[in-house]
């Protein structure tokens, strides 16, 4: 080969290596290319720990500070979403746990049912720590308690009772049949002088099994059910103990019962042996929800005055029992909540027309009802701590009717009353006189500050109507052994306080104008007479119901009374203490009706 054509050749082959090598590149930038796009396409949706930190550096410094606003929204709205979220699905529920302590006036003696009637701080602890076949309740009235079911027979003098299952008693024995005949027997038995003795004339019971009792009245009634809500004692512990001996026993200061607290220690003062303070805890084996609140603790005082200085002190947190002209003075103690209840009481004027001819005029009675102001007198007394009432049923009950009575508290209208019937004015006294005989009248009552105000007012009022008033207060001894007795007054100022069951019988029934029938008024009326009957002996609510608004309106046509108020129960508690509400009571004790279900501590729970 020449020279020339080698020259060529290699020539050439610098070409094609050029041309290669160009190629080649070319190939390596694009299967760098192509690396970058398949690495682009695996990217993670939300970057690392590591690119978000250097986030930040790449926004300036307004873009910095709308991503910091909008992210404390997003935060805060999470948490709120969350808390909401949370909050529907989450529901308060009582939890077993805390202690509360509170101050009664008074001392406990007898812790039984068959006796606590007498004391009010008897009947609480045995409230606490007994239970009966029903109990009150302010909705439903007489509500199942240790009965978890019952049936009447069509005539209503046959009621059969079943036992809850697993009602137990403090010392672990179940509650049976025999228990309940031991209790009623016991009542009635005059030996052991219960003062319930008259309320259960005419009733037998006998066991069906051991967990079923039937109970026999000879008439029907419907005020039986509340009567059974009397504490019932455990016979395996007190047949063994003669009638005799009942009061004597140490089971009436530390009982057994079968209620949500038992007995657990008790205080005594070292001189006198007087019992200083009581407590109860929470008994885990009661057949019912609850209870929750560990232990409770009452402390005694001999009077108002130490046990109002004790809740101040924070010495107690609760007292039993609150005058209304302390509950002002209350209100601002944040520890403390002021619990206000209907009673099951009414305050009237009851007009004696076999003492007194005046009132046997129906123009005077009618005068006198026409110039009392009950308003007036809740607010002015009680500073509007009662409910002025005007009729003997009671607001809310079976039976209330706002329209039942014609009063309407207007003293021009009284006056005319008067004058009509030829009560004329004396120039000379100013007192109306009639046949020469002159309007003079007398109101008796306790000497109770409070029935003296409310008789002061009524005499005030009555004497613009040129009547003269004298107002005599007596003490509780010649209340009881001679006004009642002798029914010694011309107008007495006093309460009437219904049992459970509502029924005005022994206040209106023309047999009970005798003592110890409290027909304070004197009043007959055989018409009257057949509602009472009827409405007591019905079974059937709304019968009952039109017979007690019948009633009234005879009753009220006569104006035997001016009925004034219904007092309020008034007590204070821990504001701690959930699920303490009452509408109505009948007697002190009802505000531990449910006290089952009241509780200090309180967790969540999911739906």
């Amino acid at each position: 080969m020449s020279t020339h054509m080698q020259n060529i050749k290699r020539k050439l082959g610098r070409v094609s290596a050029q041309v290669r090598s160009l190629f080649s590149k070319k190939q390596t930038h694009k299967n760098l290319a192509m690396q970058q796009v398949m690495s682009v396409k695996e990217v993670k949706k939300l970057p690392n720990s590591k690119q978000l930190k250097h986030f930040p550096s790449l926004l300036s410094k307004r873009e910095r500070t709308i991503a910091g606003v909008a992210l404390l929204a997003i935060i805060i709205s999470g948490i709120f979403l969350v808390r909401s979220l949370v909050g529907t699905q989450q529901t308060t529920i009582a939890a077993i746990g805390g202690e509360y302590t509170e101050g009664i006036i008074g001392s406990p003696q007898l812790i039984n049912p068959l006796y606590s009637l007498a004391s009010d701080v008897d009947t609480d602890l045995s409230r606490l720590i007994y239970s009966g076949l029903t109990k009150y309740s302010s909705l439903e009235g007489a509500a199942l308690d240790l009965a978890q079911s019952y049936s009447v027979s069509e005539d209503g003098l046959e009621y059969t009772f079943t036992i809850q299952e697993n009602a137990k008693w403090h010392d672990g024995n179940p509650v049976l049949a025999d228990d309940v005949i031991f209790t009623i027997s016991a009542i009635q038995n005059t030996q052991y002088r219960s003062p319930f003795a008259t309320s259960f004339e005419g009733i037998t019971v006998s066991q069906v099994d051991d967990k079923t009792v039937l109970f026999t009245l000879e008439e029907a009634s419907s005020s039986f059910m509340s009567l059974l809500n009397i504490g019932i004692l455990p016979s395996h512990l007190w047949q063994e103990i003669t009638p005799s001996n009942a009061v004597l026993t140490q089971f009436n200061i530390k009982p057994i019962g079968s209620g949500p607290y038992k007995f657990e220690v008790l205080e005594k003062d070292e001189r006198t042996g007087e019992i200083r303070s009581y407590t109860v805890e929470r008994f885990a084996n009661y057949y019912a929800d609850g209870p929750y609140i560990e232990s409770i603790t009452f402390k005694f005082y001999s009077d108002l005055i130490s046990a109002l200085s004790a809740l101040k002190n924070h010495n107690v947190e609760g007292l039993g029992y609150i005058p209304m002209s302390e509950t002002l003075a209350l209100e601002d103690e944040s520890h403390t909540t002021i619990m206000t209840t209907g009673m099951h009481e009414y305050v009237g004027a009851f007009f004696n027309q076999e003492e007194s001819d005046v009132l046997a005029d129906e123009a005077v009675r009618k005068a006198l009802s026409y110039g009392a102001y009950p308003e007036e007198i809740v607010e002015q007394v009680f500073a509007g701590y009662a409910n002025p009432i005007k009729s003997f049923v009671l607001p809310d009950t079976y039976g209330y009717s706002e329209n039942v009575s014609d009063v309407l508290f207007d003293q021009k209208a009284a006056t005319v009353f008067l004058d009509e019937a030829g009560w004329a004015i004396n120039d000379e006294t100013g007192i109306r006189t009639k046949d020469e005989q002159t309007l003079s009248l007398t109101i008796t009552t306790l000497e109770t500050q409070e029935l003296i105000d409310v008789a002061e007012l009524l005499k005030n009022r009555w004497e613009e109507l040129n009547i003269e008033i004298t107002v005599e207060t007596v003490d509780l001894t010649t209340f009881q052994s001679d006004t009642l007795v002798n029914r010694n007054y011309e107008i007495l100022l006093s309460g009437e306080v219904y049992g459970n069951d509502l029924d005005p019988y022994v206040f209106w029934h023309s047999s009970q104008t005798d003592y110890p029938g409290l027909n304070l008024a004197m009043y007959e009326n055989t018409d009257a007479d057949t509602h009472i009957e009827t409405a007591r002996e019905t079974t059937d609510l709304s019968k009952r119901e039109s017979n007690l608004i019948s009633l009234q309106e005879i009753t009220l046509a006569d104006y035997p009374a001016v009925f004034l108020y219904q007092p309020l129960y008034t007590y204070a508690i821990s504001s701690s203490i959930k699920g303490a509400e009452y509408e109505r009571i009948s007697v002190p004790a009802d505000r531990f009706n449910n006290v089952n279900e009241w509780y200090i501590k309180s967790s969540k729970s999911f739906e």
